[in-house]
């Protein structure tokens, strides 16, 4: 067994450097396509703007880009507090079954003085893992 474990950790160690790598790399792709976007992002603000000049003074050109700029970033911020509103009745969800769940497993530890606790512990860790990872949960 023990000629085995030179091999083993070798194996290990390949494996997180290849994940490494590829980490790295799909980080720095993604940087550059981040950057492809932005100057698309703004080209379009540009395209916008002159576009809206041909009909309107600047300033107004300009106060419709602030407008539409404050719209979109007011959208996206209640975007982000409905999901967060959204985690945080999940997770309170799944903190109250634990608790149900420990109540219970502390109801049954009396009456059950032929199982040992660590059986009683895994059977309420396994309860806890299928129930936060049922589907009907992850539904939005």
């Amino acid at each position: 067994m023990l000629k085995l474990l030179p091999l083993l950790v070798s194996g290990l160690s390949a494996d997180l450097e290849r994940t490494y790598r590829r980490k790295r790399r799909n980080i720095l792709v993604y940087c550059v396509a981040g950057l492809f976007a932005l100057t698309a992002y703004l080209t379009g603000v540009m395209i916008f703007v002159l576009w809206l000049m041909q009909t309107n003074t600047p300033m107004v050109s300009l106060f419709a880009l602030c407008i539409v700029a404050i719209s979109l970033s007011l959208i996206t911020i209640a975007g982000l507090a409905i999901l967060k509103h959204y985690e945080s009745r999940k997770t309170s969800a799944i903190n109250s079954s634990t608790l149900s769940l420990a109540a219970e497993v502390a109801s049954h530890t009396a009456s059950t003085k032929s199982m040992s606790p660590l059986i009683l512990t895994l059977v309420a860790a396994f309860y806890v893992m299928t129930k936060s990872n049922s589907p009907e949960k992850t539904k939005l």
